[in-house]
């Protein structure tokens, strides 16, 4: 009988090997994609995202496994655009350089 889960691996998906797994794969992710967006952008990992709110207060989003983000030094209010713009290009399937904040 074949597995009742299609695409899905329980070797690797066994709790004592995935874990490790996944931290080696996104270090590994990091790596190869840090030398393709240099020097205008940079890749974090595990790196928390803020929005700010409508009083002004820091908000988490969450800490995704790989983030890029701009090389500069922005502020955080073009930081937030982009990040908004960007999000929402990437839900709507469109390329992120066309959603550039000015």
């Amino acid at each position: 009988m074949g597995s009742p889960f299609p695409g899905m691996n329980p070797y690797l998906e066994n709790p004592t090997t995935w874990p490790n797994l996944h931290s080696r794969f996104i270090v590994a992710v990091a790596n190869l994609l840090g030398p393709k967006v240099r020097p205008k952008y940079r890749v974090v990992v595990e790196e928390a995202v803020y929005r700010r709110d409508e009083s002004d207060q820091a908000v988490l989003i969450g800490v995704p496994d790989i983030s890029v983000c701009f090389s500069g030094a922005l502020s955080p209010e073009s930081t937030e655009v982009y990040s908004r713009r960007l999000t929402t290009g990437l839900l709507k399937g469109q390329n992120p350089s066309s959603s550039r904040a000015s």
